[in-house]
């Protein structure tokens, strides 16, 4: 008795393919070279990342190590204490609710 995937697929008996194919078989090659270069690539980023916050260039371990500084010493951090908290306003510039007190 003939099936129809005899007739179909010659060399097929239900559904199991007798030889490798290479067109399949350079497939699933490229397909694992690029998941390999994928998961290269990842890796590759993560060392990197680490090795920057491990071991900072000088000048960003300099700017670090400032930032510390300031942040244990507040009071010796050079800061204009005399400073307004307002600027000074130019002969120009107007409170922003100069209308409400416009008198007339």
């Amino acid at each position: 008795m003939k099936l129809a995937a005899d007739i179909v697929l010659p060399g097929h008996h239900f559904g199991q393919v007798t030889e490798p194919v290479a067109g399949s078989d350079a497939f699933v090659l490229t397909t694992l070279g690029f998941l390999g270069f994928l998961f290269g690539a990842f890796t590759v980023a993560a060392i990197v990342l680490w090795r920057r916050q491990a071991h900072p260039e000088p000048h960003r371990r300099l700017l670090m190590e400032l930032e510390e500084e300031q942040q244990q010493d507040p009071e010796t951090t050079p800061q204009a204490t005399n400073a307004p908290d307002e600027p000074q306003a130019q002969p120009w510039d107007r409170r922003a609710d100069w209308w409400k007190n416009h008198p007339g």
